[in-house]
């Protein structure tokens, strides 16, 4: 059962095939100031972590997905298992598995994004992500980023601007077979 806007506020656990919905779940995040960045700790360690190779092939079969399933729509999200598929398919699920292992770490550059559930908290349904402008961007080779991430409990803090390419990570040649259909 679809559940609208106003179901958004009794209950944290929604499903919607409706954009405005999720843009409106958005906007209630942001009103709430619910997205910002938690002060940094005095003594917090930020890790640094690397846009990789393995990242940039992720967020390649999560183009692919949303450029040619048929019922895949930019700014809607679906679930992991649906996103690789195609890469399970085609490489095995062990490699896959290894691959993507941390492809939540995508979400440290704004390429992807975890599905919101709740109008009022910081709350995200478990596996349902979601590509970004930024991650379509990149893979179209319109934008580059940062190669480097400083993160500290699962928040960044700093990008180090280390500017890196999606050709950097995959060879133009690979990278024009992979978004082949």
């Amino acid at each position: 059962m679809q559940k609208t806007s106003k179901d958004l506020n009794k209950d944290t656990s929604v499903y919607t095939e409706d954009i405005q919905d999720v843009l409106s779940v958005q906007n209630k995040l942001k009103e709430h100031k619910s997205f910002i960045t938690p002060k940094l700790p005095k003594d917090a360690k930020l890790k640094r972590l690397t846009l990789t190779k393995d990242l940039a092939y992720c967020l390649v079969f999560v183009y692919r997905y949303y450029a040619f399933h048929p019922k895949a729509e930019f700014g809607q999200y679906y679930r992991k298992e649906d996103l690789f598929a195609e890469l399970k398919q085609n490489v095995g699920k062990e490699l896959a598995d290894k691959i993507t292992r941390s492809y939540r770490r995508l979400k440290h550059w704004d390429l992807l994004v975890p599905m919101p559930i709740s109008s009022t908290q910081v709350i995200y349904k478990k596996g349902w992500w979601g590509i970004t402008e930024f991650g379509a961007k990149f893979i179209q080779k319109d934008i580059g980023l940062p190669k480097y991430a400083e993160v500290y409990n699962d928040f960044v803090y700093n990008h180090i601007t280390k500017p890196v390419m999606i050709t950097d990570l995959i060879p133009q040649e690979e990278l024009t077979e992979l978004l082949a259909l």
